[in-house]
């Protein structure tokens, strides 16, 4: 199966790599990659982690 979103993923997260910034890939693409089932995805769902001191200010 060629999931030409999962790619996209890829590409987006060797950039943010490059930053110091671990993505996590979630959602329906996730899902495809995992089951090797077509899930119908219609986006690309990235977790991106916060800055952790600017979560404590907002606490």
């Amino acid at each position: 199966m060629k999931n030409y979103k999962f790619n996209e993923f890829i590409n987006i997260g060797k950039k943010l790599n490059d930053i110091d910034i671990i993505p996590m890939l979630m959602g329906s693409v996730g899902l495809e990659v995992i089951t090797g089932k077509s899930w119908e995805s219609q986006d690309l769902d990235i977790h991106v982690p916060g800055d952790k001191k600017e979560m404590e200010s907002t606490t």
